[in-house]
């Protein structure tokens, strides 16, 4: 799709993706499988089966997974090289009836269930609406296996996120670990914990939550912005456990 051109769909993005992933499947560029977890009294489980569609829903919603895994890189969103993938397209790629589709989208974005986020509207160009995910270049992965994803700057920012001491992860691990960027050696470490996050995919919505997972496992004692990011996927797992599970 040209940049700049109105997609006029809105684009959603799985939460918590990294539930759907294991390590061999990090080291594939593409996948013809998908881990799903397994367990059935999560709240937002609950929330979506309970409904009169809800058994219809479910179904969309792991045929929906599996078109997730699928998608360009990052993972996780719904979308296609040409731009976000609606309701059509999903039912000619599946078979699904449009309609399941659409109810999907609202019921899996309703905080009760909160399976799906909306991360973009009716604007144009995909990269422009992604200030949580920018623009991506594919690189040859360790020893020559499979691929790793390296993100950058969103376009127009004008600065790499080493010095961009406005971007929004560097303000909040500066808060969240008292990090006083005026020393140089503080910044150059705000700089790298910021560009680590954002390849990780990480917001301060889920870094806080990882947070709280990172604390309550392994005690005050390893509550280091290094450490969360250390084991920011493993909290990934028990995030969206309470989700899905």
């Amino acid at each position: 799709m040209a940049e700049g051109t109105t997609t006029g769909k809105p684009l959603y993005r799985v939460v918590g993706w990294d539930a759907f992933e294991n390590h061999e499947s990090r080291k594939l560029k593409t996948l013809s499988w998908i881990a799903m977890p397994n367990h059935h009294d999560g709240a937002g489980y609950r929330s979506l089966i309970g409904r009169p569609n809800g058994a219809a829903l479910y179904g969309a919603w792991c045929v929906l997974v599996q078109i997730a895994s699928r998608c360009p890189p990052p993972r996780g969103r719904i979308v296609s090289p040409g731009g976000p993938l609606g309701s059509l397209e999903l039912a000619l790629k599946t078979g699904f009836p449009a309609a399941i589709f659409e109810e999907l989208f609202t019921v899996a974005c309703d905080p009760s269930v909160g399976w799906l986020e909306r991360i973009s509207g009716d604007s144009p160009g995909i990269a422009r609406n992604l200030p949580e995910l920018p623009g991506i270049t594919p690189i040859q992965g360790r020893e020559g296996k499979g691929t790793e994803v390296t993100p950058l700057p969103p376009k127009g920012a004008g600065e790499t996120l080493e010095n961009k001491d406005t971007h929004p992860l560097r303000g909040w691990f500066a808060h969240a670990y008292v990090i006083d960027g005026s020393d140089p050696s503080a910044d150059r470490r705000l700089g790298r914990l910021a560009k680590r996050a954002v390849a990780l995919g990480a917001t301060a919505e889920t870094l806080t939550e990882r947070r709280k997972l990172l604390r309550g496992r392994y005690g005050d004692k390893s509550d280091t912005p290094e450490a969360l990011l250390k084991h920011y996927g493993a909290l990934s797992l028990t995030f969206v456990e309470r989700k899905y599970g």
